[in-house]
């Protein structure tokens, strides 16, 4: 009887140092990083207009965040500033206006626009809330990122072909420059803004090295960004041809495509591409309570034996 009233007390006061371990060993098992990345990727814009053509572009950034990690969970947070370029390719289209020439005479004018092309440069900054699982050698994350339009601004470029045809005559007039039916290269520049972008972001990656203690940590991943809503501002300036001012005969200019009534109906989404590489700076290690030769049995005390 004294024996097993013995062996009970030796098991419940090791039950006891466990309990009193325990909270210590949690917050061990967990650690608070600072996260600094770089990226570059392929970027670009969709849409669902039938008149453009969407064309990828070079999209790169870096971030600073906060990284919490618990036991093989991941939770990351922090801001980033990207370079976003892109462009859209319209197809060629021709622009047909009635006008009046300077004798008097009725005509209608037409303006056969080629190799349509508008870039966008944007800067933006990010905001990504991801969740994940990690292992000693990979990782994976999922989420959500927030993207807020810093700047913007657009080159586009097309070249423009003008003819003229009036009733009276069979063929149009063509190759006049003298009476501006000629072929000339167009280039303009307008500012650019869009409205606020929410991705689906997901990325997964591997350890590049393997883990020291107290030293930073380097990790190369690939990412993926969708955009989930609509990011065209709603702000229309003009048709996508207008008069050019300060002439005295018709000469049209084309406007930005985001800024025109192409995308009155049409939705605009952006994609993102490309590979990360993070490097982690751990600002709380784990909490050594030296409460562990509970699991070492070899150093347990010895219950005498009484008979």
């Amino acid at each position: 009887m004294r024996y097993s009233v013995n062996m009970l007390l030796n098991k419940l006061k090791y039950i006891v140092l466990f309990l009193i371990c325990l909270p210590n060993n949690v917050a061990g098992q967990h650690t608070h990083n600072v996260v600094l990345w770089g990226e570059g990727g392929y970027n670009s814009m969709l849409t669902n207009s039938d008149l453009l053509q969407s064309q990828g572009g070079i999209g790169y950034g870096a971030g600073l965040g906060y990284e919490f990690n618990y036991k093989k969970f991941v939770f990351q947070t922090g801001a980033g500033i990207s370079k976003n370029n892109s462009a859209f390719l319209m197809n060629d289209f021709v622009y047909s206006t009635p006008l009046v020439d300077s004798e008097g005479d009725n005509y209608t004018g037409n303006f056969s626009f080629s190799g349509t092309e508008e870039k966008y440069d944007f800067t933006n900054i990010n905001i990504p809330i991801m969740v994940g699982f990690r292992s000693k050698k990979v990782f994976v994350l999922a989420g959500v990122k927030a993207g807020f339009n810093l700047s913007g601004q657009t080159k586009l470029t097309t070249t423009v072909t003008s003819t003229g045809t009036y009733p009276q005559f069979i063929d149009d007039f063509e190759n006049m420059p003298d009476h501006y039916f000629y072929t000339e290269s167009e280039q303009y520049h307008y500012p650019a803004a869009l409205a606020l972008n929410v991705s689906a972001a997901f990325e997964a990656g591997f350890l590049l090295w393997k883990y020291i203690e107290g030293r930073p940590t380097y990790r190369l991943s690939a990412y993926f960004d969708y955009g989930l809503k609509n990011i065209h501002n709603g702000k229309f300036s003009n048709n996508l041809v207008f008069p050019k001012s300060g002439t005295t005969v018709f000469e049209p200019q084309l406007n930005s495509f985001l800024m025109s009534d192409i995308f009155q109906t049409k939705d605009l989404n952006s994609l993102m591409v490309g590979v990360r590489l993070t490097v982690r700076f751990g600002i709380r290690g784990q909490v050594d309570c030296k409460c562990d030769f509970y699991h070492d049995y070899s150093k347990r005390p010895k219950a005498k034996r009484r008979y």
